[in-house]
């Protein structure tokens, strides 16, 4: 995923998602640990898993259809190309 284009998502989350982490293996070959909970934004750099081959995160929240799939279509469309 690029680390940028992320940001912008991650920084436009509808109210109605109340926490989410994950593990994101970035374009340029990082790993980076990612959560927001209580408003705050969080994350640090981990080390690289041999054969780690995608990125992984959840989310919780109130059960609003339509948000979720807005968020996995937004999602899809940041995934590097392979």
């Amino acid at each position: 995923m690029n680390l940028t284009e992320l940001g912008a998502l991650l920084d436009h989350m509808p109210k109605q998602i109340l926490r989410f982490k994950g593990v994101l293996l970035l374009s340029d070959e990082k790993r980076l640990a990612l959560q927001r909970a209580a408003g705050s934004l969080t994350s640090w750099e981990l080390e690289r898993k041999e054969n780690e081959e995608e990125s992984r995160l959840f989310f919780i929240g109130e059960d609003t259809p339509s948000h979720w799939v807005d968020i996995v279509q937004r999602l899809d469309r940041l995934r590097a190309p392979s």
